[in-house]
């Protein structure tokens, strides 16, 4: 005899509209910084590109990941070596991952912006987690920017979105630059 009369198939339908109504619950933790916010909050800001990037594991079991970025050009701070090491918790080390909700991610050869702060230890780390960092890419004899609150990835359409406005979807290297520049005593 069954002790659960609910029909399988309304009970699947209950998981699924519990863990869809949950998605905007958990991506509303990561409060949007504006380009302003984080220009005033950030140690260092670096114009470059990701060098290389490897996973490590702490005396305590934790597993992290240090990134080299080689720097172009310094907005905000005094970097005192090239490459910059940018550290952020998480990565895959010996078959075992660590992730972290909203963690930035680099790819090696990647074009970018980074806004850093100290952590605890003096190391670089992304501020605001992932809003931290812009991709770079060339679009139209220009430069592009895009993270995940400010500009937007370079086809829209390939994400099957509708194609949005040139004024809405185009973050300029030079405006970014700019708006950095403005915000900076």
């Amino acid at each position: 005899m069954n002790r659960f009369p609910i029909n399988k198939t309304i009970f699947i339908t209950f998981l699924f509209l519990v863990d869809w109504i949950s998605l905007p619950l958990t991506a509303s933790l990561l409060v949007p910084l504006s380009i302003e916010q984080m220009a005033k909050q950030a140690d260092w800001i670096v114009h470059g590109t990701v060098i290389n990037q490897k996973c490590i594991q702490d005396a305590k079991g934790r597993i992290f990941t240090q990134v080299e970025i080689g720097i172009h050009d310094v907005w905000k701070g005094k970097v005192n070596a090239n490459p910059l090491l940018v550290i952020h918790s998480g990565g895959r080390l010996n078959g075992r991952t660590s992730l972290a909700h909203e963690q930035v991610e680099y790819k090696s050869g990647e074009e970018v912006v980074v806004f850093l702060v100290r952590n605890s230890r003096g190391e670089a780390v992304t501020l605001g987690l992932c809003q931290g960092k812009f991709t770079v890419w060339n679009e139209k004899e220009s430069k592009q920017v895009c993270n995940p609150f400010h500009g937007i990835s370079p086809s829209p359409a390939s994400q099957g979105m509708p194609p949005l406005s040139e004024e809405l979807r185009r973050l300029m290297l030079s405006d970014l630059k700019a708006q950095v520049k403005g915000a900076q005593p």
